[in-house]
């Protein structure tokens, strides 16, 4: 089976309420892990991220978690 691996950040991680969605989709967690530093981070009511690069020396390091996804689930 094909899998690929995906960047998770929001409440699709471990221990967040939608957590559930990717276990029930077979989606198996392999790591914590960081964006470089280059990173902005904006949610709506502390639920819904988003994220965009920015180049200009003012971005953070985002916290993911990697996850593998069977191709046939996307």
């Amino acid at each position: 089976m094909k899998k690929i691996s995906l960047a998770i950040n929001g409440t699709l991680m471990r221990g967040l309420e939608l957590n559930g969605n990717l276990l029930s989709a077979g989606v198996e967690f392999l790591s914590e892990a960081r964006t470089d530093g280059n990173y902005r981070l904006w949610s709506i009511k502390d639920r819904h991220p988003a994220m965009l690069r920015d180049l200009s020396g003012s971005g953070t390091s985002i916290e993911l978690e990697i996850w593998q996804v069977p191709v046939e689930n996307i």
